[in-house]
């Protein structure tokens, strides 16, 4: 995929909720930048996913979302060394995981709410997103230590959002059998994702004719919910479309446009 990128979704849902009708929900934005990496002298990944409901009267009236989640990756997309996940919505959450890899251990960070506790180190605190000037006051502050998570016991672990990206590689496409397990960190634990390679299969995109990569995925958490990926089948191998099992429902999230 192209190392500066930006996609744009749109999430609609099905189920008991809507009368099992199709509604969308809210838009999506995915990007994928490269940057200097500030615990290093070398290049690093940086992919950003952006939700937001502001656009969807009836998602609004539900449940307001302007949602954030950002991870760094390291330079050979193998080892996911920060993730933040941000509400300024109805959540107001703010949530930050630490892969340190020196100590092969995981640290949980949430907003500070007044309490003493261990810090993350300077060359973190200052890429964090509570740093940029967009946000509200509440979020310029600093970050409090939660708890320790699962140890690292494995060379690579992702977490989901880079695992959508690292499934685009040649590493992967070229390299993997029809299945693949690959560790993923999700909070404080580190969960084996099972990838398979399906049937291709070709998806109508906007009156077109796509062919594609179909993979499913399956946790060890939850192995009864499936997420399926539809990727383009050529160089850029861009998620297509993707869908997954959701509360009373279905979830569906189909690419509106690309920009490069």
């Amino acid at each position: 995929f192209s190392p500066v990128e930006t996609l744009y979704y749109k999430l609609s849902y099905r189920g008991w909720l809507t009368s099992m009708i199709w509604a969308d929900l809210a838009d999506i934005k995915m990007a994928s930048i490269v940057s200097d990496n500030p615990l290093k002298r070398s290049r690093y990944h940086q992919y950003e996913l952006y939700l937001s409901t502001e656009h969807y009267r009836k998602a609004e009236i539900f449940h307001p979302v302007r949602y954030t989640y950002r991870s760094i990756i390291d330079h050979m997309l193998q080892r996911t060394l920060l993730v933040e996940e941000m509400d300024i919505g109805d959540n107001d959450s703010y949530d930050i995981l630490w892969l340190d890899w020196r100590n092969n251990s995981t640290q949980l960070f949430e907003k500070y709410k007044g309490k003493n506790g261990k810090y993350l180190p300077d060359s973190l605190t200052n890429i964090l997103l509570s740093n940029t000037q967009k946000l509200p006051i509440a979020y310029k502050m600093p970050i409090a230590y939660k708890k320790s998570g699962d140890k690292i016991d494995y060379a690579q672990i992702l977490d989901p959002l880079s695992l959508l990206y690292f499934l685009r590689t040649a590493d992967f496409i070229l390299n993997s059998k029809n299945v693949k397990e690959i560790p993923i960190a999700v909070s404080d634990d580190i969960r084996l994702y099972r990838v398979e390679k399906l049937l291709p299969e070709v998806i109508l995109l906007n009156g077109k004719a796509i062919p594609t990569i179909k993979l499913k995925i399956v946790t060890d958490e939850k192995k009864d919910n499936d997420f399926y990926v539809w990727l383009s089948n050529d160089n850029y191998k861009i998620p297509i479309r993707m869908a997954m099992d959701a509360p009373l429902g279905k979830l569906e999230i189909k690419l509106v446009k690309n920009k490069y």
